[in-house]
Order: C-alpha cells, then structure tokens, then sequence
C-alpha cells in the first residue's frame, strides 16, 4: 500500500502542478485525463468499470423518461452486482491478472467499491429529481478525479460540481495540501504501518488464537485501521486539496464519540452518510421503523467490505450494538443519571465503543466456528 500511496501522490503532484500551467478552460479536463491514465496503467479492470459505468449513467440521464421506475432499480441492481463482483475478485489470486503491480493489485481493485457508490449516488440523486442531466464531460471530470479513485472519500456530485467553475490557482491552499499529505503519511506509513502493525503486532504472542487472543488481535487491528485509514484519507484531501478542490472530509475523532451510533457518524463518515441517505432513510421511509433501517444500514455497511457471512454477521452485530446503546441512554434519562462531561466519562464512553467494535471479531468466530 505504502509503495501505491507514493506513486500516487508523485503522479497526483506532477498532475497538479502542471495543471496549473495551463489555460483555464483545459485544467479540469487535463487532470481527469491524467487520472485516467494513472488509474488505467494501474488497474485497466477497475478503470473500464469505471468507463462503462459513467457512459451508463450518462445514458439513463439523457435517455428517453419511459419505465422512469424500472430502469433506475435495474442500473441499481447492476451497479451493486457488479459492486460485489469487484469485491470478490479483490480477494482472488487471479487480481493478479488485472494489474502489475503485485500485491498492490488488491489496493488498485478496490476501488470499485467507492466508483459503484458513487454511481448509485447520481443514479438515484438524478431518479428523485436532486439532479438535472449532468454533461458527459463534467461527468468524467467527476469520476474520473484522482485522489479519490482508490481509497475515496466517495464525495457527492453536487459540491464537486460547483466548484469547477472556480477552479484557481492558490498558493496557500497548495502549501495546506502538502501539509496535510505529509500528515497522512505519518498517520498511515510510521504510526498505523511501522509502529503497530510491524513493531506492535510482533510483540503478540504467536499462541494468541483463543477468545482473548482473538480480541487482542482485533483491539490491535481496529487501531492500524483507524490509523491507516485515517492517514490515508488525508493524503487523498490534501491531494485534492493542491488540485484546487475541498473534498468532504472522512474522520471525525470518532472515539470521542457519546455513543455507538455516534461513532459510525464519525468514521468513514462519507461511507456512514451514503449509508444513512440510500438505505437508512429509505428503509425507514418504508417501515417506519429505525431498528430495521439501522439493521439494512449496517449490514450494507459490513458487505461494503466484503461479501461474505462473516461481514453479514459483523453488520447485525454493529446494529445490535447501536440498538442497545441507544436503549440504555434512553434508560439511564429515564433514571434521570447524566454522565458528565468529564475525561472520566469520556474515558467510560471510549472503553464501551472500543469493547463492542473489538469483541466483533471474537464472539462472531467463537459462535460461528469454521461457518465464518
């Protein structure tokens, strides 16, 4: 990943610099040419995916306005099997096929999964009128955007859009970038990279593979995680950042959040609110119930990662969890007791949120066995 990352950001760098050297009216097509190249050299799958899925939505979008409910559900559909497809195919040792870039090809391929929420997010955005025909070659300019192709934020169409047109030259905003680069990279290379998942995790011992090793492994990659993840979607702003756009941000602090349902609004925040606008709202809009939105939501979120039985069960496990933290606050005000706003308490509400996201792994493998 790390290899990846630094190809990145010198192409990303050149590309933006560069850019800058132009004409306005060639700037924003330049640097989506640009990406595309990158992103085809890298992975040709995931870049044609990515073509044909665009050249799709550009087809519903300007296409006649007949079976206006069927051809949306049917470009859904599509787009989530595909979504899947690419997901698996990450975990095959035949990816090696689709990029040259060794074990790389796991972080160039999964990609997919921010290209196929995207393309949802325009399809159903433009299906309840949130969106009018976008042209194919601001479209391209928004798929095809560089810093967000392999570990997103999967940033919505609308504020991307409207800062096109005043795309500028701003000395500070580059300097901020690179700032804010440099900082992901500690964030995800020293600290997530270097000093937990390689000085850290020899430390544990090699017989940890009981319930308590099981979750100390678990603590350990939730924090490399958050670390890695984290890092690397500040490298992906700062990034976009010297490419004279904001993109939304994906990390808010989020184990100083109240509660569970507090943290998933924290981290990933971009996967969190796609989530809540595409399957949370609609599930409840449907049932009129929040604990069969908030389970449709998390279990959507859990197969994001990977389509299998495990992450099917770590999803119902992530609701159960909000579903119960959300019950016992609404006890605990019942009883009139309110935490208060100490490091104490903070300390409190960390030790709960860290406990029930680490236990997910151990509880599912010990209940489940080989099944998972």
């Amino acid at each position: 990943m790390a290899n990846l990352a630094l190809i990145l950001i010198g192409w990303m760098t050149a590309a933006s610099l560069s850019m800058w050297l132009l004409p306005e009216r060639f700037r924003n097509d330049y640097f989506a040419a640009v990406s595309a190249i990158f992103l085809f050299y890298i992975a040709p799958a995931s870049a044609l995916w990515l073509l044909l899925g665009t050249l799709l939505v550009y087809a519903y979008m300007h296409g006649p306005v007949s079976h206006a409910v069927g051809r949306p559900l049917l470009l859904v559909a599509l787009f989530a099997l595909a979504f899947l497809a690419g997901r698996e195919v990450t975990s095959s040792p035949d990816a090696a096929l689709f990029a040259p870039w060794g074990e790389e090809r796991l972080i160039a391929l999964s990609g997919i999964a921010y290209y196929t929420c995207r393309q949802i997010h325009l399809v159903l955005d433009f299906w309840t009128g949130r969106l009018p025909p976008i042209a194919l070659r601001t479209l391209l300019h928004y798929q095809f955007f560089g810093p967000t192709l392999f570990v997103g934020p999967i940033h919505r169409f609308q504020p991307f859009a409207a800062q096109l047109p005043q795309r500028r030259f701003d000395a500070e905003r580059l300097f901020q970038g690179g700032e804010r680069v440099l900082i992901g990279l500690v964030f995800a290379v020293v600290i997530g990279g270097y000093a937990f998942d390689y000085r850290l995790r020899a430390l544990l011992p090699e017989s940890a593979t009981g319930f308590f090793g099981l979750w100390l492994v678990s603590a350990l990659d939730w924090i490399i995680l958050y670390f890695r993840f984290a890092g690397y979607s500040s490298v992906a702003i700062g990034l976009a950042a010297m490419a004279g756009l904001r993109i939304e941000e994906n990390f808010n602090l989020p184990f100083l959040a109240r509660d569970l349902a507090d943290f998933w609004l924290r981290w990933h925040m971009t996967l969190s609110q796609w989530c809540r606008d595409y399957v949370f709202k609609p599930v409840l809009a449907l049932t009129r119930r929040p604990v069969p939105a908030v389970l449709a939501a998390l279990i959507v979120l859990g197969l994001w990662h990977e389509l299998s039985l495990y992450y099917f069960l770590w999803g119902i496990w992530q609701a159960l969890g909000i579903v119960l933290s959300r019950f016992a606050s609404r006890r605990l005000e019942a009883w009139g007791v309110i935490l208060p706003d100490n490091p104490g308490a903070q300390l409190l509400r960390f030790a709960c949120i860290f406990s029930w996201l680490t236990l997910a792994q151990p509880m599912i493998k010990t209940i489940f066995g080989g099944a998972v």
